[in-house]
């Protein structure tokens, strides 16, 4: 009798010890937490185990390649802290018999929406989506976030969601990067992306044209299954937009329609923004972006440089990648004056290029203050310990030298008011505080800012 490689797989899979996959599942949550978790590992599934292989089950191709990508070694590592036995991982997408007979079942259906003319005119730019956009430590958790939003719009813990951090950073992108994607994978019928801007002129057309247009604005914010809105700061010292939109913003979640919001600031430090729309934000998901690192500089330029058909070496990427630029656009900015200045004068894009162009840019980089830099100076200035100033403690001794650590961080690093305050053991508020409270100090208390003054020139001739 001859024996088959069927045969042989079957021996080895009978032989095989089961794997408590529901176990693994919980060494994966362990270590990704519980939003990775949820948006990537909760719907895989063990499809079969042969030998020292393990073939995993994903929902669909887009989740399968980004595991694949992202996530495979926390999938090896938590196969064997659950088995002891190291196995190499395999994925395909879920062949269900019952999904095929949904999908027959719903074809006809789809097809008939899709012959129906749009409800909305969402201005989206398809070049803004989840797949271009670079991630990486500064970004992660805002990626993250909206794809989940995207996936699965009007989730309540989630909704609003808020993404806030400086000019430049992907705010933008991320918003229409979940309006194209609820669009294409159809989780949502009808999106609208508008700038705050526009919001306020639309409302100010309302309420000039007292006839159709009320009509049209009532109909254009809140007959949508996904609200975008940008830059939500601009709302700020106007009260009865603020009114509008928070009905809008009432209606929608009433009927679990998904809002996101960008902002240049956490919305606790836009001034003039009716408190009952700051009581709704607080009450879903923000989460911040900060200024790329180093190496997510790099691939950024990489991918740019991509896309208009080049390949840089790595050290034309690492000498770009370490000017000072704050966001993504100036990064994005100083690509295009080499590539442009390339393209003009004929010269090959090399690092002696690089540093004509730029020229001060290049030369004028020095090491950027850190949290410990500033630590270390405050302490000094106002002869205490660095470990007070970390401390719980609320004496007035220690409480206005750790205002001056947060108001300094705050200037100088790129973190967020959260980030600033797990650093001291205090919440964002907290540090909000501490920030208008040296603003004030400095104003009224001559030697305050004479000593803070002193502080600030130790540590930018570091």
């Amino acid at each position: 009798m001859n024996t088959t490689q069927k045969d042989v797989d079957k021996l080895l899979i009978d032989q095989q010890k089961p794997i408590p996959w529901d176990t693994v599942l919980k060494k994966i949550q362990q270590k990704s937490g519980d939003l990775a978790f949820q948006t990537w590992f909760s719907r895989l599934t063990l499809h079969a185990v042969v030998g020292k292989i393990v073939t995993i089950a994903a929902p669909n191709t887009f989740i399968l390649n980004f595991v694949e990508k992202n996530h495979a070694i926390i999938l090896k590592n938590a196969l064997y802290e659950a088995t002891g036995q190291n196995f190499e991982t395999t994925f395909i997408v879920t062949d269900n018999a019952e999904d095929q007979k949904i999908i027959q079942t719903i074809a006809h259906e789809i097809k008939t929406v899709r012959c129906a003319p749009p409800k909305s005119a969402p201005q989206l730019n398809q070049r803004y989506s989840f797949e271009n956009f670079v991630i990486g430590s500064n970004n992660q958790f805002a990626y993250t976030s909206s794809l989940a939003v995207a996936e699965a719009p009007g989730r309540k813990n989630f909704n609003p969601l808020i993404i806030y951090g400086n000019t430049g950073l992907g705010k933008t992108h991320l918003l229409q990067a979940i309006g194209n994607f609820a669009l294409s994978e159809e989780t949502a019928e009808r999106v609208l992306y508008a700038p705050a801007i526009k919001f306020v002129e639309d409302f100010m057309k309302a309420i000039v044209h007292k006839t159709k247009s009320p009509v049209e604005f009532h109909r254009r914010y809140r007959d949508i299954d996904i609200l975008l809105i940008d830059d939500i700061q601009f709302l700020a010292g106007k009260p009865e937009t603020q009114n509008q939109f928070y009905q809008v913003f009432e209606e929608l979640t009433a009927r679990k329609k998904q809002i996101i919001i960008s902002s240049d600031r956490h919305p606790d430090e836009i001034k003039e923004m009716n408190v009952r729309l700051l009581n709704r934000f607080s009450g879903g998901l923000l989460v911040d972006i900060q200024p790329p690192n180093f190496e997510t500089k790099i691939a950024i330029l990489k991918k740019k440089a991509e896309q208009d058909g080049l390949s840089l070496p790595p050290d034309v990427l690492e000498t770009i990648a370490t000017c000072p630029t704050e966001n993504v656009r100036e990064l994005d900015g100083l690509l295009i004056k080499i590539m442009a200045y390339s393209n003009f004068t004929g010269h090959e894009i090399s690092v002696d290029l690089i540093r004509q162009v730029l020229g001060e840019t290049v030369t004028s980089m020095r090491n950027p203050v850190t949290t410990s830099d500033i630590l270390t100076t405050v302490a000094l200035e106002f002869g205490i310990s660095r470990n007070k100033l970390c401390a719980l403690s609320r004496a007035r001794e220690v409480a206005i030298p750790r205002h001056v650590c947060m108001y300094f961080c705050k200037k100088f690093t790129n973190g967020s008011l959260a980030t600033i305050g797990v650093t001291f053991n205090r919440n964002h508020a907290t540090v909000l505080h501490a920030i208008r409270k040296c603003n004030e100090l400095l104003a009224s208390d001559a030697l305050f800012k004479e000593k803070v003054e002193r502080i600030e020139k130790m540590l930018a001739s570091r």
